[in-house]
């Protein structure tokens, strides 16, 4: 008699062969506990000009799932996170699903000016007046100079440096060892975190963040260079002592959006930075649509802290009525409790606590190809900033009532590269490897299990009888693209591809809700296909098969309207997933 051994759940991912879903069954297990209301999931958005959230009549991928899963009945329990400033690609989504964020002085545009398909640029905060970037000034090149080893246990001293060290900084050594001392298991070159620093003169190395100390012997090396990374906490809006700063404006829910319904108890969650220099400090506050404050009396959270190091401020308030909802970070205080520096603000967000979902948008890339796209990500973020979302999305969910779970969303496909050209199979199957990996590599150095991280790609939307990319010049290379990725997952077991030209292909799109051709063909321009409008107007005007058909019209205003391809769309991955 035979014996099967059956594999512990969780340890062996159950493998969907199609044909609408392929591989790692993940992140269909995590959509269906969020739908039966088991658990939580947070969903990360990155990819081309698709991802959406644009201001300019860009629905994308972000509202799309927002208005499904909405649509569905499932629990919307927190806003994104938002940036207190926002200069790269984490966190660019100023045009939130019913509601938004006002950044102070906005200027410049996203990714240095860089948009396509007609949407506008991003207005991103660059730092300016009093306001500079938390990791100070330095750049990659400016070395530690005057180093020396002063301890058993990782401890260096040097000279003053040029921008204030950070606690998670990393530092890399470079060069053949000489000279008095010891750097145990040292190699050129190395990357060290820093655990410990006084900001200036002494710091602390372990080999991974937040990690035991490396083993050292005192002495003074030569022939080595010390370079700390560039603006360790990128991204935080951060103010120098003695600065006073005031806003009225920052994140805002509109009045129809679920957490502003009458009742719910909502929380104004900050994650700031504390400081070991006394004195700083700032005033969150949040209020209704009449302008009336929410807390009372106002409150003033200081920065000064044992350590260079994190933590997170919640204000709460219950809903009245039906009413929009803006919180600020910078508000009145009461005497002398104003806000000013030292003091740093990373993100802030609303949500609720109860199970649900929320959605956040990491990369809008408009007019990149796959290799483009995972260049940005591996090169463009520090892995501090990576880290740092990450650890604020499973901390929030996890307060929230979840696990901890998130879902990596991600897209590419439809555009060609000035550098390499069209999108080919080995292309976007790197480009989508390299993605996964980063997240994955950010995620296990925050001590996470991968067992709460999924991922689910897909190739773009057919756009063309021909399946090509923009522009058409290589007839079907998406088919290619297609079939390789599909059998990417499953050659690699963590992954989970979607077909989703299975889903809605290319005469699906062009007929929409509108009506067929008299010779019984669907027709271009007929009204109401599921293509974006070159004005964004839903009912006239030609097809923009490069994106599907957004919510909202820049003609008519902010106005919803049900010829929505993103959302259909949407909604057609989520009920795939859930069948799968």
């Amino acid at each position: 008699m035979r014996t099967r051994i059956l594999p512990r759940i969780g340890t062996q991912p159950s493998l969907n062969r199609g044909p609408n879903v392929y591989g790692s069954d993940k992140a269909s297990r995590f959509v269906s506990d969020l739908a039966s209301g088991t658990d939580s999931l947070d969903i990360i958005l990155l990819g081309d000009s698709n991802t959406g959230s644009a201001i300019a009549g860009m629905w994308g991928y972000h509202q799309g799932f927002c208005e499904a899963m909405n649509g569905k009945g499932w629990t919307f329990y927190g806003t994104p996170l938002l940036a207190a400033k926002n200069g790269r690609e984490i966190n660019n989504a100023p045009d939130l699903w019913r509601g938004g964020i006002n950044y102070f002085a906005p200027t410049g545009s996203f990714l240095s000016g860089i948009t396509s398909g007609g949407a506008t640029a991003y207005s991103i905060w660059s730092p300016t007046g009093n306001w500079t970037r938390y990791g100070g000034s330095g750049v990659n090149g400016t070395f530690l100079t005057g180093v020396s080893i002063t301890s058993t246990t990782g401890d260096f001293a040097c000279s003053a440096a040029a921008a204030e060290l950070r606690g998670g900084q990393t530092v890399t050594i470079e060069g053949t060892f000489g000279g008095t001392g010891d750097i145990s298991g040292y190699t050129n070159p190395k990357t060290y975190y820093i655990v410990a620093t006084n900001g200036s003169t002494t710091f602390q190395l372990s080999t991974s963040l937040n990690g035991t100390p490396i083993t050292t012997t005192a002495g003074t090396p030569t022939g080595l260079t010390y370079t700390p990374a560039n603006d360790s906490r990128d991204d935080w809006a951060y103010i120098s002592s003695a600065t006073q700063y005031f806003q009225t404006s920052g994140l805002y829910i509109n009045s129809d959006n679920p957490l502003a319904t009458a009742g719910n108890t909502l929380y104004y969650r900050i994650r700031y930075g504390t400081f070991i220099t006394s004195g700083g400090g700032f005033c969150p506050m949040v209020f209704n649509g009449s302008s009336a404050e929410q807390f009372s009396p106002r409150r003033f959270q200081s920065s000064t802290g044992s350590s260079y190091s994190y933590a997170v401020r919640e204000d709460s308030w219950v809903t009245a009525g039906t009413t929009s909802y803006r919180g600020t970070w910078s508000f009145v205080g009461t005497g002398s409790d104003v806000c000013k520096g030292p003091m740093a603000i990373a993100n802030q967000s609303f949500y609720r606590r109860t199970k649900g979902w929320s959605i956040h948008s990491h990369a809008y890339l408009g007019g990149q190809s796959s290799d483009m796209i995972a260049s940005t990500i591996k090169n463009n973020v520090p892995l501090t900033v990576m880290q740092n979302n990450l650890q604020e999305i499973r901390e929030r969910q996890i307060t929230a009532g979840g696990t901890g779970r998130v879902l990596l969303m991600y897209q590419a496909g439809i555009n060609s590269s000035p550098a390499s050209g069209q999108e080919t199979a080995s292309k976007w199957v790197a480009a989508a490897r390299d993605i996964w990996d980063v997240y994955k590599a950010a995620w296990v150095s925050l001590g996470y299990p991968l067992e709460d991280l999924a991922c689910c790609f897909w190739c773009s939307h057919q756009a063309n009888s021909a399946d090509t990319s923009n522009p058409a010049t290589v007839p079907g290379n998406l088919i290619a693209v297609r079939a390789a990725a599909n059998q990417m997952a499953i050659d690699v077991p963590d992954m989970t591809v979607i077909d989703i030209k299975r889903l809605l292909n290319y005469n699906q799109l062009l007929m929409g809700t509108g009506d067929i051709g008299a010779a019984g063909n669907p027709v271009a321009s007929n009204g109401k296909p599921y293509y974006q409008r070159i004005n964004n107007w839903p009912t006239a005007g030609s097809d923009f098969y490069e994106h599907l058909s957004g919510g909202w019209t820049n003609i008519v205003g902010p106005v919803y309207h049900p010829t929505d391809g993103y959302t259909i769309m949407c909604n057609n991955i989520l009920n795939a997933l859930l069948s799968a």
